[in-house]
């Protein structure tokens, strides 16, 4: 299994996600899907590829340090750790970073067995047009000044990036109304 075949379940997770909005927006005005929802298309996509999922997995020999997402496969061994986030400031963005450090360290409890942390996910959505260019062109230009926008592109260079449209119904309108909002990955080998 390699970065493509995750991008492709990842993807796959975004197309779910988006057809489950498409009947219900599970938001209350301008704000992102919450990211455990991110969390839980993942899991039905990596299942689907016979992976075993948790919305958070401890790290070994700590009850008190936790990944938000974590896919093991039984058969290869393989483990895939993700963290997500609603990305609209610099702030987030900030988080982000962190977040890659984490997924970057993380180790699998010992008395599971086998797992070895192979790809990383940094998932988040977002409604903001110039993040969601930023994130999926190579010609974006940063969304602000702040070097947290630098420095995650700098240490995601050698990741797989893009992003999913999220689509939902107007019911009074009867049309499609994606309001921009986007599911935006990042896959990367952990070293």
């Amino acid at each position: 299994m390699d970065s493509r075949n995750i991008e492709r379940i990842v993807r796959h997770a975004g197309l779910l996600m988006s057809e489950s909005l498409w009947d219900y927006w599970p938001s209350e005005g301008d704000n992102d899907i919450p990211e455990r929802n991110i969390s839980l298309y993942l899991a039905i996509a990596f299942h689907e590829k016979g992976f075993k999922c948790f919305a958070e997995g401890n790290w070994n020999d700590s009850t008190d340090k936790r990944i938000d997402f974590l896919a093991v496969n039984p058969e290869t061994g393989i483990a895939v750790c993700g963290e997500f986030k609603k990305l609209y400031s610099a702030e987030k963005c900030q988080s982000m970073l962190d977040d890659f450090n984490r997924i970057q360290s993380f180790v699998p409890l010992e008395h599971c067995g086998k797992y070895k942390p192979k790809f990383g996910i940094l998932a988040a959505t977002t409604f903001k047009p110039n993040i969601v260019k930023w994130w999926s062109t190579s010609d974006g230009e940063n969304p602000s000044d702040h070097e947290s926008w630098k420095l995650l592109y700098k240490h995601m260079k050698d990741a797989y990036w893009g992003s999913v449209p999220l689509n939902s119904y107007d019911e009074d309108t009867k049309l499609e109304s994606t309001e921009k909002h986007y599911l935006l990955y990042a896959i990367f080998e952990i070293n």
